[in-house]
Order: structure tokens, then sequence, then C-alpha cells
């Protein structure tokens, strides 16, 4: 199922590096290095897996799944894309067997290119994209401990948070 969010952001030129693929998220951050393109099939990427991520420089993340399914609140997507990180999102699980580990890529608005051929294609995820994603959420129970410290729509939890770990937990 494709993602209803349609935004497109511009990636920056000169967005190559050598493509590094792994199903699990943190798998592939022991070997990642600064400058590749991470290829992940991670839905609703969490705030400790893009902290990973980001550790790592990567020059872009491409996630084969949605990286804000709308289940719930996730801060993973802010965090990569507050750091810089192009996060090219949605593309499909056909790119995680497509042979890429290795190859030289680049990214080029929405697609992932190797060899000057399109190989994968999806959104770029901008700020006003992750916050839409995070809106379509309904609720969000946010607990620490085995201890529920707040319930609320994402919006409210990020404006009135009820505890610091509630504050910590929704913002990127």
């Amino acid at each position: 199922m494709r993602s209803k969010l349609r935004r497109a952001a511009p990636v920056p030129e000169n967005t190559l590096g050598r493509i590094q693929v792994d199903r699990r998220t943190k798998d592939l951050t022991k070997r990642l290095r600064q400058g590749d393109i991470a290829v992940i099939n991670h839905a609703d990427i969490d705030r400790v897996s893009a902290e990973a991520l980001v550790a790592c420089r990567p020059s872009a993340v491409v996630n084969a799944a949605r990286s804000s399914t709308g289940r719930y609140p996730n801060v993973g997507p802010g965090i990569l894309v507050a750091a810089g990180i192009p996060l090219l999102d949605d593309v499909g699980e056909q790119v995680m067997d497509a042979g890429l580990e290795g190859a030289p890529g680049v990214l080029v608005d929405e697609h992932l290119m190797v060899d000057g051929k399109v190989v994968a294609t999806g959104t770029v995820m901008t700020a006003e994209s992750v916050d839409e994603a995070m809106e379509l959420a309904d609720l969000v129970v946010v607990m620490s401990m085995g201890r529920i410290e707040q319930i609320g729509k994402p919006s409210d939890i990020r404006a009135r948070p009820a505890t610091p770990f509630a504050r910590e937990f929704i913002t990127p």
C-alpha cells in the first residue's frame, strides 16, 4: 500500500554513496559507513534506530516500508530529517532483493538510481510530511517502565507534555 503522503522535497545534489542493504536496521548500522546509502525495510522507524542511523552519517536512507504508518506516532523519521539526511520513503520491498549491496547509487529527486537506471521510487520525506504522518495516529499512550506517563493526541502531547519523559519521547 502506498503512502498518501506525496510531498516532494529537493534532494541535495550529489546525494550518492555505496548502497548497503539490510532488512534489520540494527544489523545494518553495524557495518554502515559515513557516506553510504542505507536501504532498510523498517515500518515506523523508532528513535533508537534513527539515532543509530544518524550516528553512522549515511548520505541517505531509503526505506522499502513506510517510515510512519500512522498506527502510532514515531519520532524516527523526524530525527533523520532534522539531521539533514534525505529519507526516501515507501519504495517497496522489491528493492531489498534487487542485488544492490555495494553498488554505487545516487538519489535523484524521488528516485534511487544505479548505473543511470531507476531501481526504486518513493517519497522524499520533509519536516512537514513527518508532522502530517504523526497526526495520522489517533491517540498515543506514552509509557515508561510499564507506567503510563500520558495519553492523548500527538499534537496535544507535543504542545503540553505531562512529564519530561513524554517530552523526550514525542519530540525528535
